[in-house]
């Protein structure tokens, strides 16, 4: 009975370890996607806004003509 409360409690012991490891790996990843997905937003924010400023400078014209 000693031996199987051993071989269970060192499972237990690998299994919370893992888990532990397991865990600080997906933290790593959803950080790494998060600063991904913050530079192509930055991205795509800055390319819309100088579009933007093309679009309102166009219409900026086409009032001083009229």
């Amino acid at each position: 009975m000693a031996l199987l409360r051993v071989r269970v409690t060192s499972f237990l012991v690998g299994f919370g370890v893992a888990a532990g490891f397991a865990l600080y790996q997906l933290r790593q990843d959803v950080l790494k996607s998060h600063e991904v997905l913050k530079e192509s937003a930055d991205k795509y924010r800055t390319g819309l806004e100088k579009r933007i400023a093309a679009l309102e400078a166009q219409l900026a014209e086409k009032k001083v003509q009229q």
